[in-house]
């Protein structure tokens, strides 16, 4: 079991945070403020959530810690999103890393993100050409036409090599796939 708790700002009565734990909401919270005390900042700890929890120690607070919901470990991943979710769209300004407002304010290192590139999708029998912006764009576009096709897929046909090794497949979902020639890195 797991515990989905929030954190509440003790002045405003807003809530801040959204997260979920196999320990004690409480036990989490003093995980959160030894981190940050110690200079230990998690790499998924945004700057908001840093800066928010410091202004509160600093005058000798604590956010207000209350469990929202006890779910199965299994769900608990899926639940947590759901309520960060819920909070967001109810405009709650949260310090998550999983709102896109805090997607650029991450304490520590992290992956770099995946350049779109723009490809052409080319109909095996009407010839009929198409152009995306990316192999995610591709799958949502195609999707509205009934055909089913999941963007790895797409790069691996797009990037097959002309001396024919690489990835064995030369279509996909019906199509051919080549990365526009002029946007792709060498």
């Amino acid at each position: 079991m797991e515990y989905i708790y929030k954190l509440i700002d003790p002045n405003t009565h807003k809530t801040r945070y959204v997260g979920r734990t196999k320990k004690h909401p409480l036990i989490r919270l003093a995980g959160h403020i030894i981190q940050i005390k110690g200079n230990k900042k998690h790499k998924r700890m945004t700057q908001a959530k840093v800066n928010w929890l410091l202004g509160l120690i600093e005058k000798n607070q604590l956010p207000i810690v209350k469990v929202i919901k006890t779910v199965e470990s299994h769900r608990a991943k899926a639940v947590e999103k759901f309520y960060i979710n819920n909070y967001v769209l109810k405009g709650s300004e949260l310090t998550n890393r999983l709102c896109n407002h805090n997607k650029e304010k991450l304490t520590g290192p992290r992956k770099p993100s995946k350049k779109s590139i723009p490809l052409t999708a080319t109909h095996i029998k009407t010839g009929e050409k198409i152009n995306f912006t990316s192999a995610k764009a591709a799958v949502k576009i195609l999707k509205t036409k009934g055909v089913i096709v999941y963007a790895g897929n797409i790069s691996r046909v797009a990037k097959r090599r002309k001396d024919g090794r690489g990835y064995g497949r030369l279509t996909c979902g019906g199509y051919k796939w080549e990365f526009n020639k002029n946007n792709k890195d060498e």
